[in-house]
């Protein structure tokens, strides 16, 4: 019941995944084009690629952060990195994160007012059934 309503919710944060993941190839290309970076330090940035920045980003979304390798080599990227750190993160991390508790609290207590409906629509026609049908009278 829960995965049908998130349903929605699901699509959005894999869009803004992917869309965090833009900026972080653009700026890692940039880093290891403009930064005089050795091959070790080139193959410590894992998102100078297309599907290393979108793995990035998904292991941002989730809190594992790397960012050692902001500031490596001539650190022409490194207040464009941490703004677009700082930034994804909140959205990623804080924002999205939140509104999934809110959707799935939602749901559960609409589950409950259901529950407490069909609670007292039972009482109800208990009461009706023992009143109509008279149970208590003697017969003759």
């Amino acid at each position: 019941m829960i995965l049908i309503h998130i349903q929605n919710f699901f699509y959005i944060i894999l869009l803004s995944v992917a869309g965090f993941a833009v900026p972080f190839f653009l700026l890692g290309n940039n880093q290891s084009d403009f930064d005089n970076l050795d091959k070790d330090d080139l193959a410590s940035i894992e998102y100078k690629s297309w599907y290393g920045s979108l793995i990035y980003t998904y292991h941002l979304a989730f809190g594992d952060f790397n960012f050692d390798v902001f500031s490596l080599g001539d650190k022409s990227q490194y207040y464009q990195l941490w703004v677009l750190f700082y930034i994804s993160s909140f959205t990623l991390l804080i924002h999205f994160l939140n509104m999934l508790i809110a959707i799935m609290g939602e749901v559960i207590l609409n589950d409950e007012e259901i529950k407490r409906k069909l609670l007292l629509k039972t009482k109800l026609a208990f009461i009706l059934d023992t009143w109509w049908g008279n149970p208590l009278k003697s017969e003759k």
